[in-house]
């Protein structure tokens, strides 16, 4: 290798690669292979530019120099990182949309289900009203019921606690005043 090549970029490699092929393709052309050779070792240095490349280029097939034009502009740097910025903005834009889109949905989903939340709500009040309202009647009837019966056991007991109260009574006076006096069964087996 020569002592050039640390100098060498992606750049100049791709113009060196382009040169090559612009010269095979004027071989195609039959336009004298030695000229091409002579301008070739010209332009193949290290520190070549695209200047010295466009004053050879002047009696070359009419397609070359069109061809030339067409791969410098879309291999040089600038051109390919405005792409890259270009299609970056456009990614931006699109991830933009879409985050835009998830969140208008998320909306629309948590509107959907407050909608559905209070047509439900409405839904099983208006079933609660009915079943109150059906049953309500049942409710005041088991009331009366129950005070009926319970009004029925306290006239029961309350006869039953007038027609009894003398008997016990007299049992407990006769339990209190005939006291007979025993040892208790512990007692006896202690002693």
């Amino acid at each position: 290798m020569n002592c050039y090549h640390k100098e060498w970029s992606w750049r100049y490699m791709t113009e060196v690669i382009l040169i090559f092929q612009l010269l095979l393709a004027a071989t195609n052309y039959n336009e004298g292979r030695e000229l091409f050779r002579s301008r070739a070792m010209t332009i193949f240095r290290p520190t070549f530019s695209l200047s010295l490349l466009y004053t050879h280029t002047h009696d070359l097939p009419p397609i070359l120099p069109t061809l030339l034009n067409n791969f410098t502009m879309a291999a040089s740097n600038s051109q390919g990182i405005q792409t890259l910025l270009e299609a970056e903005k456009e990614a931006a834009k699109i991830v933009q949309k879409a985050k835009q889109f998830r969140t208008e949905r998320l909306k629309a989903a948590r509107t959907e289900a407050a909608k559905e939340i209070d047509t439900l709500k409405a839904q099983k009040n208006a079933e609660y009203q009915a079943f109150d309202t059906e049953h309500s009647g049942e409710a005041d009837q088991l009331v009366a019921k129950v005070s009926q019966e319970t009004e029925a056991k306290l006239i029961e007991v309350q006869t039953a606690f007038a027609q009894n109260k003398e008997i016990v009574i007299a049992k407990l006076l006769e339990t209190m005043t005939n006291v007979q006096p025993a040892v208790h069964v512990n007692a006896k087996a202690r002693s």
